[in-house]
């Protein structure tokens, strides 16, 4: 059944069950009623109206390839790893593709000594996780070549505002560091994480924290939470393990559906993340002065991104990423922290102000 058929048969069902719930016993008025609710136009009664048929353009592609893109932006450990997952994997990256522009720019952009903050907004299926998930993989590769052990401490904070959005990160996630035998390691910590488990559990996935135990007695360098759960993991005594096996390690924050926070929701979270870095030993040399600080995080979480440095703003279907010269100069980028602002959705008004937007045909 086509798209067209399914919407024949919606406005049929829709119109009869109208018909159904109108207590009519007039034949007449039952044939005219359905007539009415379950014609195309809706100026005259219709329930549906015509559909409209729009051409999406193909996101723009880098002329290099992940292969190329290996010793530059990406770690060549992590290339070789993306490559290696089965043919048929959901969430294999071969070495011959040739990535979207827009994540080929905000991995160079993350990739960069100068640490920076970027805001990616693009249409679904656009790989927007693989812009900030591929630097943060890089960098934790990077560091478990010269080490021997499993990396310790949280480095990478992923806050998301829906537990099932929490849960969506696993198998990505597994399939991305399991080649690393467990020294590259995450927690999906929510309120479904089982207090503790046994070893023999733990040891059939080395690369997932499954319970509260071992998270306490061992944090991942990579954390997925939500806003509540971050909230008690700071005010909470049980979880001060977590915050002082991390201090002085936060390099990360990526803020998923950024554009949801404003107004109430953009206070709550501003002050969350002060008190993060207060607690993660993020302050004064790793951060920028308090009264520019506030004033990033507060532009962030509305999603007003003319504070960020380098006006580095990742729009749908770009084809090119440029620094904007209306931006006020900013607060001056950390040397350690890099938060990545993230968002799904359309760009707000003020962000069309500053960035082009360009497809393929257009």
């Amino acid at each position: 059944m086509n798209p067209f058929d399914i919407l024949d048969e919606v406005r049929r069902r829709g119109a009869e069950a109208i018909v159904a719930q109108s207590g009519l016993s007039h034949d007449g008025l039952r044939r005219h009623l359905r007539a009415m609710v379950g014609g195309s136009d809706g100026g005259s009664g219709g329930l549906l109206q015509q559909p409209i048929l729009e051409g999406a353009h193909p996101f723009v592609t880098v002329d290099e390839t992940m292969a190329e893109l290996a010793g530059g932006s990406l770690h060549p450990r992590l290339v070789d790893a993306l490559d290696a997952l089965a043919v048929d994997h959901e969430y294999r990256f071969p070495r011959s593709r040739h990535p979207f522009r827009h994540q080929a720019d905000a991995w160079r952009l993350l990739a960069e000594r100068e640490p920076q903050s970027v805001l990616v907004t693009s249409g679904t299926g656009s790989g927007k996780t693989e812009c900030f998930l591929f630097p943060v993989l890089s960098d934790l590769v990077a560091q478990a070549t010269e080490g021997r052990g499993a990396l310790e401490g949280v480095q990478a904070i992923m806050l998301y505002p829906l537990n099932a959005l929490i849960e969506s990160q696993r198998e990505r996630l597994s399939a991305w560091t399991a080649p690393f035998g467990g020294k590259l390691r995450y927690c999906l910590y929510n309120g479904d994480l089982q207090r503790s488990a046994r070893q023999s559990e733990r040891r059939v996935t080395p690369e997932q924290v499954i319970d509260r135990e071992a998270l306490r007695a061992s944090p991942p360098p990579i954390l997925v939470t939500n806003i509540t759960m971050l909230e008690y993991m700071l005010v909470r005594a049980d979880d001060r393990p977590i915050i002082e096996g991390s201090r002085g390690r936060l390099k990360w924050i990526v803020l998923d559906e950024a554009h949801s926070l404003v107004g109430a929701a953009a206070a709550e979270i501003a002050l969350l993340l002060r008190r993060v870095m207060l607690a993660f030993q993020r302050t004064s040399a790793s951060w920028p002065p308090r009264q520019r600080s506030a004033r990033g995080l507060r532009s962030a979480t509305n999603c007003d991104a003319s504070w960020l440095t380098s006006g580095a703003l990742l729009m749908k279907g770009c084809t090119s990423l440029r620094a904007c010269a209306a931006c006020p100069p900013g607060p001056p980028a950390s040397r350690s922290l890099r938060p990545a602002i993230f968002a799904w959705t359309s760009p707000t008004r003020s962000m069309r102000r500053l960035v082009e937007t360009r497809k393929y045909g257009e």
